[in-house]
């Protein structure tokens, strides 16, 4: 049985925004988790692992999803300003830590506005397979334009099988083109 985890991210991607003390929201920050879950709220199945112990592609932290065995249920968000009409690149790392396993892990990928008027820019399923015992990262780019000064963006585990194998996030980076 296939299990979905939305992990939610809502990100700002000018570089030049400020920050907004009633809202909390500013700037995207924190996309390597070197700060834990500062700027992101997260829930279900999901942890901070650090290096050596796990393997993470910037820093020292990443975020680990369905680890040992568990329901991919996590939901990981953070909201953040966009400048309207600006095209902005989302670039990402996603591995896959497995024992003896060459099982597929699916990240769902969406990013959409989240003003009055919510509309999907992306969303996209992308794949890694495991290649038997260890830890392996792949990197992924798309662009979107934004339409409103609020942009979201979900991280989703969509991955057919959990055993013995775990989905890595690490560092996020929204640039505005």
């Amino acid at each position: 049985m296939k299990h979905l985890l939305f992990a939610i991210v809502i990100l700002s991607a000018n570089a030049n925004a400020g920050f907004d003390g009633k809202s909390g929201r500013g700037a995207f920050n924190n996309g390597s988790f070197e700060q834990d879950y500062t700027q992101w709220q997260g829930t279900g199945n999901q942890e901070i692992v650090t290096a050596p112990a796990y393997q993470v592609t910037h820093g020292g932290k990443a975020v680990l999803f369905n680890a040992g065995q568990t329901e991919p249920n996590a939901v990981l968000s953070q909201t953040f300003f966009t400048k309207v009409g600006a095209t902005y690149t989302l670039t990402f790392d996603f591995g896959t830590t497995a024992y003896l396993s060459t099982d597929e892990q699916r990240l769902q990928v969406e990013v959409y506005n989240s003003g009055r008027f919510p509309h999907l820019h992306l969303n996209i399923t992308t794949p890694i397979f495991a290649r038997g015992t260890g830890t392996w990262y792949e990197s992924r780019q798309y662009t979107f334009v934004a339409d409103d000064y609020l942009t979201t963006l979900y991280f989703a585990d969509v991955s057919p099988t959990t055993y013995n194998i775990d989905l890595l996030l690490d560092n996020v980076r929204i640039i505005k083109r």
